[in-house]
């Protein structure tokens, strides 16, 4: 009997450690105890927390709330009416790379696997719907996590299958809801849809299938799972804007698993608009806005507004601390709100925009200097007229100047200065100071000569110079071909500074100045190079006579002037500006009448006291000259050719005759300061002036010939010099 007892122990014994080798678990101390059997009991599984006690809510910081398009209350954004733009094609939806694909942890099939339960053991559903898994005929999971093939579950210290959500010391799982026996309740991992909503589970490792919160790196893409809410929300994966911390950042709202939600970087499309996401670095996906360089280059990004118009990249105009910039309004990724600097052509119209330093882009307005040549450009109007640059003629504040219509960038619209030949007239701008590239107009001197630019007409006309004869303000003026104005032309000064040009070197030629044929002395524009090269190659003893005629009986035309060819000659050019006109020399006692019978003034004859003014020519029957002015105690100082040649003269005096007059004073001071040459050659020279010059003797009758300096006269006086002394003549016209 107690063998049969030993035989009957020794197989329960076996049976215990059969089925525990089959579940892999230790058989319990009471099967392999002395005495009587005792009842196998539940194996335990030790949970984390007793299923008693309700998982509690996830608390987490609170999730920075984010609603669809939620107004941002930042700076507001400078104001800037810009320019209507080109119409776009509307950009599409977000085109990216194509993205590593994440795959999924399967769903667990639709049977059990792995090893085959001992009879009586396996997945039973009880009566309330719920399930267990007997591990034996009487003996199930409970209080923990069970690996079943190979799908994990959770089991309650009752020992029942949990599906849903559930949450493990803050930690959230999802078990399946549904399926068949060894399909529900497996834990999932890896991107899944649940309630409309996208997760990711840990798909591997020591917290596999614990939910992603917050921020999350999966497949060298970021996302973010929402850190906060109840089941079903908190942990879904962010879609669209997201701004946390004071930053903006993106994610993609559509796509396959591992696609949306994925945090965008560098150049995105969105919504029509363009922006940038910062690429690396710990602010890494960080929407940009306001100023910011990429790649070397310059964007401005709306730093206010709401989703999706904020951080969206600035096209065209922009103006911005009273300062206006220009960013390119197309193009690809990095081109379009590109800033432009340096030369620009933006609607057909040609812009200059600061290319470095403190405001770099800003657009120029005004006059600029750019690499040593200056511009303007528009400093009024709206955009795309405001900045524009001139070309050609333009008045700036009423002020007429030249800019370069035409050539490469740079050269058009350079401002023009100093001559300019513009069309089929000569211009002259000013070169330097305020005024620089101001047109001139009117009488102008430029380098000690005058010009004159004529003062009316259309653009291109108005300014032109002017060459030939003039009035200007009802004086009469003569400018030469290269436009320079020749002094005294039809003036008295003219006239007196005309006849200080042979004075001093030229000598005095029996008939010279009387030959009025082409090319002769008597209609010579200018002064003959002949009459100096004769006066350098006689000496002290030169006299006149000598050169009466010569062994043919021909006068010495050409060598010199007589009294009367010398004033005919300094008439002639003080009346015309080219040679071969009509000649104004004749004989010395004919000479007043001569002038007076063309209109040019009056004659008078008889004097018995002196009665001259400035310019008058005086001479009788054998001698001619003109008077250049009065001295204070009445003497007369008299320019004129008499042996030995053209000189300087003083009278004597009216009252006493004697020869220390002031006028003999002058013409002695000025022949030796300014005609040296000639009292040097001819000290003997006398250069006073009897009675005979002053009035009436018993041999001679004076003649008077003056000038009607009135506006209708042949020559006026704009200068003054009708009533102004010898010495004040002398003065200003050596000065």
């Amino acid at each position: 009997m107690k063998v049969q007892q030993k035989l009957s122990r020794i197989r329960r014994i076996l049976t215990s450690l059969f089925i525990c080798c089959v579940l892999g678990l230790q058989a319990p101390a009471s099967v392999l105890a002395e005495g009587k059997p005792q009842e196998t009991s539940v194996l335990t599984v030790t949970e984390e927390r007793a299923e008693s006690e309700k998982a509690p809510e996830v608390t987490e910081a609170p999730e920075p709330t984010a609603t669809p398009t939620p107004e941002i209350t930042e700076q507001p954004e400078p104001t800037v009416t810009e320019t209507p733009e080109p119409t776009a094609t509307p950009t599409p939806e977000i085109t990216e790379m194509p993205e590593p694909t994440v795959t999924p942890t399967p769903e667990p099939e639709d049977s059990a696997a792995g090893t085959k339960p001992a009879a009586g053991s396996g997945w039973k559903q009880l009566s309330d719907g719920k399930y267990r898994y007997y591990y034996s005929s009487n003996s199930y999971y409970k209080n923990g996590w069970q690996d079943i093939g190979n799908r994990r579950y959770y089991f309650d210290s009752s020992g029942y299958l949990k599906t849903g959500w559930l949450t493990i010391n803050g930690s959230a799982y999802y078990l399946k809801k549904t399926g068949e026996p060894g399909i529900i309740g497996a834990m999932l991992t890896g991107w899944q849809d649940i309630g409309g909503q996208r997760f990711y589970f840990k798909a591997s490792g020591t917290s596999k299938g614990k939910m992603f919160v917050g921020w999350q790196s999966i497949g060298g893409h970021r996302y973010y799972f929402k850190a906060s809410g109840t089941d079903g929300v908190k942990g879904s994966v962010w879609k669209g804007w997201l701004k946390q911390n004071g930053k903006i950042y993106f994610l993609k709202r559509t796509g396959d698993k591992g696609i949306m939600g994925r945090m965008l970087t560098g150049w995105q499309d969105i919504d029509n608009e363009r922006f940038y996401f910062k690429q690396s670095g710990s602010s890494m996906g960080q929407m940009f806005e306001g100023w910011q360089s990429i790649g070397g280059h310059r964007y401005y990004f709306k730093a206010s507004g709401t989703y999706g118009a904020r951080g969206s990249v600035w096209k065209g105009w922009l103006k911005q601390n009273s300062q206006i910039y220009y960013l390119k309004q197309t193009g690809e990724d990095g081109i379009m709100g590109r800033q432009l600097t340096g030369w620009q052509s933006i609607g057909g119209k040609t812009y200059y925009f600061k290319k470095s330093g403190d405001l770099i882009g800003a657009m120029f307005t005004g006059f600029q200097n750019i690499n040593g040549y200056r511009y303007y450009f528009k400093a009024t109007g709206g955009y795309g007229t405001r900045g524009c640059m001139f070309t050609g003629w333009q008045n700036v504040n009423s002020v007429p100047y030249y800019f370069e219509p035409e050539g490469d960038k740079g050269v058009k619209g350079r401002m023009a200065t100093g001559w300019q030949d513009i069309g089929k007239y000569r211009f002259y701008f000013m070169k330097s100071g305020t005024w620089q590239g101001k047109m001139l107009t009117g009488l102008q001197s430029i380098g000690g000569v005058k010009y004159f630019f004529k003062r009316t007409g259309d653009k291109g006309i108005k300014g032109a110079m002017l060459t030939g004869a003039q009035s200007i303000d009802g004086v009469k003026y003569f400018f030469s071909e290269d436009g320079k104005m020749e002094e005294g032309y039809r003036t008295l000064k003219g006239l007196l500074a005309n006849a200080m040009k042979p004075m001093g070197y030229t000598l005095y030629i029996w008939g010279g100045g009387h030959d009025s044929w082409d090319g002769g002395d008597a209609v010579r524009y200018g002064v003959n190079p002949q009459w100096k090269k004769f006066f350098d190659s006689q000496g002290s003893d030169y006299t006149y006579t000598k050169y009466r005629e010569d062994e043919n009986g021909e006068y010495y035309y050409g060598y010199g002037l007589d009294c009367s060819g010398y004033v005919g000659w300094s008439v002639y050019n003080t009346i015309y500006k080219k040679s071969g006109q009509s000649t104004c020399t004749t004989t010395s006692g004919a000479t007043g009448e001569l002038y007076a019978n063309r209109g040019w003034g009056s004659y008078k004859e008889g004097f018995s006291s002196p009665s001259f003014r400035p310019g008058d020519v005086v001479g009788y029957n054998g001698h001619v000259w003109m008077v250049l002015g009065k001295c204070s105690d009445g003497s007369y100082v008299i320019i004129h050719s008499s042996p030995q040649g053209v000189k300087l003269a003083g009278t004597v005096k009216p009252s006493t005759g004697s020869s220390d007059s002031k006028a003999v004073s002058l013409a002695n001071q000025y022949m030796d300061k300014y005609f040296s040459a000639f009292p040097d050659k001819f000290p003997s020279d006398g250069l006073v002036c009897g009675n005979t010059y002053l009035k009436d003797s018993n041999s001679t009758t004076l003649y008077r010939f003056r000038w009607d300096l009135g506006s209708s006269g042949i020559i006026e006086d704009p200068d003054g010099y009708a009533s102004m002394s010898a010495e004040e003549i002398l003065k200003d016209l050596f000065c």
